[in-house]
This record gives C-alpha cells, structure tokens and sequence, in this order.
C-alpha cells in the first residue's frame, strides 16, 4: 500500500480524478463573455439597446422576483422552448409554467413530434392549440396555444415556400391584443440541412412581413448556431437577411447547453413594425430541465398599468378566517331568537345570522393569477421541490462538475418519480366510479383528453367592400353594420 502512494493522483478521489479529464469543457464565464454575436448586435443596433433587452438566464423564481410586480405592465408575452417530444413532455410544461408568475398569452413549442399530439388540446385549460405535424416523420413539428381570451386567426400567406422537401415546419398566426394586431411565427428547421436554401426561403417570408405595419414576433428552433456568425459564411449571410428585414435577434446567449458545447439554436425575433415610439422588450433563457433547450421569453412592456381580464371570485377557509367565523358565533346576541315562539321567524333569524357571519368571515376575493391556473395534482411540496431541483440544475450549468452533475440528476429522478405519483392520486380520485356519477365521470374524461379542440375566439381581420380591402378594426365594424342596416333597402 505505501507504494501506491507513489503514484500519480493516488490522494484525488474518484470525482476529482474525472475532473482532471474534463478540463476542454466550456466554462460558464466563457458562455457569457466570449460572445461574439453580442459584439455585433452592439454596432449594428447600439449598446443602449440590447442594455435594455437584459438578455440573461435566469431561475424561474428569479423571474417571479424580477416580474410580479410588472405583471400588469406587460401587453405582450411570449413563451418558447424545443419540447422534445409534447406526449413525453407536457407534465414537465405544466409544472414550469405553473411556476412563473405571468400568464403568458402564447406559448410556442417546437419538436412537438406527431406522437398523441390530439390527446393535448387541452393541457392549458384557458389556451386554444394550433399545431403542423412533419410530412414523413414522427420528429419535428411546431405547435401554438394563445389564449382564449385573444382574437386570433391562422394565416396561410406567410407560409415558408418550400420547393426543394426541405424539412421544416412553420405555423403563423394573428392576434389581437388590447386592439393591436401581431404577428406570431412558430419555426422548427430540421439540422444537418442547407442554411442558404433556408435563408431564401425564409427572407420571402420575411420581406412580406415588413412590408406591413403589424408587428411581428418569431420564435422557434432553427437549428442554426447564431454564436458562429463571425466563423462561418453561410451563417453569417443568414444573420445579414434577418437584419436586413428590419427583424433583430432578441436571444444573444446560447439557448442548448451540454457539458462540452453550448450553441444558440433557438432563436426569437422581433419586429416592430410601424409603432411610433420604441418598445420596451424583455427577454432571456429560464435554466429549466424541461429538455436539453433552455426555454426563452419575450416580454413587451408598456408605460401604462393594464386592466387584465377578471378572474373567478372564492371564499378563502383559512385558520385565520374560521376563527374569525367562530369568534362572531361566540359573541352574538341570540336573545331575539330566545324570545321569538313563532318556529319559522325563529329559523329565518337564525339562518340570517348564520348567513351574516359566514358572508363577513368569508368574503369573495379574486383568485390570483397564479392559483387560477393551477393543475390541482401539483401541490405545493411539489413546487418546493421544482425550485430546488432548478437551483441544483442552475449549480451544474455553472459548474460542470461530476459532483453536481450527479447530485441534480438524483434529485431530478426523485423529483419526477414524486411528481408522477401525484398526478397518478389525482387521475385515480377523478376517475373513482364510487365517487363520481356515470355523467361526471364522461365530463372528467372529456376534460382531461377530448380530441375536439375548444372554441377558439376567432376574429375578422379583413373584409372586401366595393373591391376595397379593409383591416383597421373600426372600419370593419361599421362597415358590417352599413351592410345589415341597408340589407333591406337594396332587395
């Protein structure tokens, strides 16, 4: 044994002697600084700029921290991350968005793949789902959910001309909010493709875009390494069409981050159309294991405080309440009831009491955002330990180390055997046929996976009059209305 210790890193655990060979690993520090795609967007657009888009990574307790406050200040938001698989994924989705603090109005997946996608309409309860499935394979594939609450119409005109089977999916919707028309694009570009084929094809798309007034926001996988702009040509010129059409690239860190290469491949671009003053833009990648993709948001800010649309009332039973509720019981005047010989004033004074205390101990309250979309299996313990597992994910990325690395893969094991459990308990209870009549039992079932999606909140963008088009909103109403008005008169 005392020759052993002669030997090279015969003192080095087994975690340090791995450590040694892992020395080529790209650092954190090295992710961050050593970008040169910010360099570029810098002198193309300023440094005030991209200053003010804050792009960084983030927890998603660090973006609660970062944006309640200015949850009523956001017109827009925007979600997106590759899935990897929707039929494999969508528990890990809800969890994460559950967690954040904003109701994003769209949420872009790409990489949905074609398995099941039917059973998923309705995994956002408040959400409408569009989706475009690949031609000839299971893997690719872009869906949408926006809320219901928004105007929205699918658009077929800015559809990526594909002439050459080139493998690629994209989904392009309208939507209306607060009476201001955008453009959302949901991308996903199969890898190991041309990307001068695909910047053709997309600056088509493009060109028409920012011919029109509308602003627009695409976002998706694109499979091209933007990092790489100033080492290779082809990306290079796919940048210099993308800027070109007047769309900047809000996403300047890498979105896929392995312990040996971190690449930025999914991509969120903005265009602001004809606004007459800037916009204030937030976005940056959420450190979330949903798969080997960060997800990304997008945030369009306003200076004015906007009224959201109102939410269900409930009554609150907490301890604090009940004891409210019983400390009113006890300190009531039940004298009147004492002295009245007649049953049926005795019994209406009673429940009137009764209802008085109960209606002051236990007032209606809008439910919060946060708890009107929960998934009910997802209780709290289980948020508790979502944000510990994404501060030890957050602690490998930074320190690509065995010993990290090993410790969040354990927790995430355990974790998700936790989280399955859960979700088992409650189905089971849903489904219990001695707790639940035949009717109730067909209304869960329809609820939890209907093939028929929901009614969508569909909107006229634009009407023909007299062999004149029409898209301003006002417009269109009177001259709908000039049309019913005098339908009469013209037979």
């Amino acid at each position: 044994m005392e020759s052993l210790k002669e030997m090279p890193f015969c003192g080095l655990t087994d975690l340090q002697f791995i450590d040694l060979f892992n020395c080529h690993k790209q650092q954190w520090d090295d992710v961050i600084v050593n970008n040169s795609l910010r360099e570029y967007m810098i002198k193309l657009y300023g440094n005030d700029v991209f200053q003010n888009l804050d792009c960084s990574y983030i927890t998603p307790d660090h973006f609660n921290h970062t944006f309640t406050s200015k949850s009523n200040a956001v017109e827009l938001s925007v979600f997106h991350v590759n899935i990897q698989c929707l039929n494999a994924k969508h528990r890990a989705l809800c969890q994460l968005l559950e967690s954040i603090c904003i109701e994003f109005d769209v949420v872009v997946l790409s990489e949905i793949w074609s398995y099941n996608v039917e059973f998923y309409q309705n995994i956002l309860p408040n959400y409408n789902f569009y989706y475009e499935l690949p031609v000839d394979s299971h893997i690719g594939g872009v869906g949408i959910y926006v809320k219901k609450s928004l105007c929205q119409n699918t658009i077929s005109s800015y559809k990526l001309i594909n002439t050459k089977h080139y493998k690629v999916e994209d989904l392009w919707l309208e939507i209306s909010v607060f009476n201001k028309k955008y453009i959302i694009g949901g991308i996903y570009r199969h890898p190991n493709q041309n990307i001068t084929d695909f910047k053709f094809m997309l600056e088509t798309t493009l060109s028409k875009i920012s011919q029109q007034k509308h602003p627009c926001i695409i976002a998706g996988d694109l499979n091209i390494d933007l990092v790489q702009c100033d080492t290779q040509k082809a990306t290079q010129d796919y940048l210099d069409v993308v800027t070109t059409n007047n769309f900047m690239p809000l996403l300047i860190l890498p979105t896929r981050i392995t312990s040996k290469s971190s690449t930025l491949i999914d991509h969120i671009y903005y265009y602001e159309g004809k606004l007459l003053k800037e916009p204030k833009i937030k976005c940056g990648n959420l450190l979330s294991d949903i798969s080997d993709h960060l997800p990304n948001y997008f945030l369009k800010l306003t200076d004015k405080n906007i009224s959201k649309t109102d939410r269900p009332t409930v009554r609150l039973f907490s301890e604090k309440n009940r004891e409210k509720f019983i400390n009113k019981l006890n300190l009531c005047d039940w004298s009147n009831i004492y002295a009245s010989n007649d049953a049926n004033i005795t019994c209406n004074l009673f429940l009137d009491k009764i209802q008085q205390y109960f209606s002051e101990s236990f007032p209606f309250v809008k439910l919060s955002r946060k708890r009107a979309r929960d998934k009910k299996w997802i209780t709290g313990g289980l948020k508790k330990s979502s944000r510990t597992k994404a501060k030890l994910y957050k602690a490998w990325l930074v320190n690509k180390t065995v010993e990290t690395e090993t410790k969040y893969k354990n927790y995430k094991k355990t974790f998700k055997k936790l989280a399955l459990e859960c979700e088992t308990r409650y189905y089971r209870e849903l489904f219990d046929k001695k707790n639940n009549s035949v009717r109730q039992l067909w209304k869960n079932l329809n609820t939890v996976c209907s093939f028929k999606g929901s009614n969508s909140t569909r909107s006229i963008s634009r009407i023909l009059s007299n062999g004149t088009e029409i898209s301003n909103g006002m417009e269109i109403c009177s001259e709908l209305n000039h049309y019913f008005s005098t339908v009469g008169e013209s037979n």
